[in-house]
């Protein structure tokens, strides 16, 4: 009998044990303006903003992906890159989350904490998955396969934002689904399955995406990306390029109100600037002010945090500053 005992009380312990190696998370410190990784049992460091839900094990559907590129060779992605797919994470537990890292050749640093911590985090997520990019395989079959020459890309001034913006439409030809820029917190479910966000009345943004397999938009946008490319020009082939093929058979909509417009010519839903750009891109610094009221942004699927602007600047998300960037951190992330 006391064998049975010790046998069960040594079973509950291990199960205890087990939970508790689950609930263990990794959460962002930040000192002086520098981040780093902690490890933090199942609360945010800065307890006195409560707590968020944790990853969870619920199955994952047959639904498309949402997906995230990484250009550059880079295995420690900011801080920001992190928080956009840890909350597209908790957000789409219906859907397999796709991280593109051109770097990732292998999966030995994710054995290692500290060569890739920012990446390890994410692989706590059952529905994340971190996937190599091989642009000549992922473009392979795609006209941009005669396109992409390494010898001549990596050459060009903007070249990441380029090979970004080819890869992204390629990503969602091929497999359906959302793209989303790696500054894009996602704060809602969006609601439909062809769609583009518009950044104003006369401007479509690259940054958000959402389409299913073998649109025959995508396959445009693949085509005028070769045929009409300029590697010179910032946006030409990424923002640029969206709107003028959208343009071709959908008039732009006028924004008076927040309401989403419709495209039948070419099955798809512009969305309202409101969704993902509540905040001009000539206001980004906003999001790295404190605000007297945080706002609710109840009209929005996700907010752009405008990376690319902040390249110069480099502000920072720091604890404790109570920026609205940092609100959205531990809301979301």
């Amino acid at each position: 009998m006391k064998r049975i005992v010790l046998l069960c009380l040594f079973a509950f312990i291990f199960v205890l044990a087990a939970l508790y190696k689950i609930d263990s998370r990794i959460g962002f410190v930040i000192h002086s303006g520098i981040w780093r990784l902690a490890l933090k049992k199942g609360r945010i460091l800065n307890e006195s903003r409560g707590t968020r839900p944790h990853p969870t094990s619920t199955p994952i559907s047959v639904l498309p992906p949402v997906m995230f590129v990484e250009t550059t060779l880079t295995l420690k992605p900011q801080p920001l890159v992190i928080c956009a797919l840890e909350s597209a994470a908790r957000l789409y537990q219906d859907r397999p989350i796709y991280f593109f890292l051109r770097g990732l050749k292998n999966q030995t640093c994710l054995q290692n904490e500290a060569e890739c911590p920012g990446l390890k985090l994410l692989t706590d997520f059952p529905n994340v998955q971190l996937l190599h990019l091989d642009p000549k395989v992922l473009l392979d079959g795609t006209p941009l396969a005669t396109w992409y020459n390494e010898d001549k890309v990596y050459k060009e001034p903007y070249w990441i934002q380029t090979t970004s913006d080819g890869y992204r439409i390629v990503l969602v030809w091929k497999n359906g689904g959302f793209y989303f820029d790696t500054d894009v917190i996602s704060t809602k479910k969006i609601p439909e399955e062809n769609f583009v966000a518009s950044e104003s009345s006369d401007s479509v943004s690259s940054g958000v995406l959402g389409f299913q397999k073998h649109h025959s938009y995508i396959m445009d946008c693949m085509t005028d990306f070769v045929l009409h490319y300029n590697g010179g020009i910032w946006g030409h082939q990424g923002p640029t390029l969206i709107t003028r093929v959208v343009k071709k058979s959908c008039p732009l909509p006028h924004y008076n109100k927040v309401q989403d417009f419709r495209c039948d010519a070419r099955n798809l839903t512009f969305l309202h600037p409101s969704r993902f750009y509540p905040i001009h891109w000539t206001a980004w610094e906003k999001y790295f002010e404190v605000w007297k009221e945080i706002p609710k942004f109840e009209d929005s699927y996700g907010l752009h945090l405008y990376n690319y602007m902040n390249h110069k600047a480099k502000k920072m998300v720091v604890a404790g500053s109570n920026t609205l960037a940092e609100n959205l951190f531990i809301k979301y992330c």
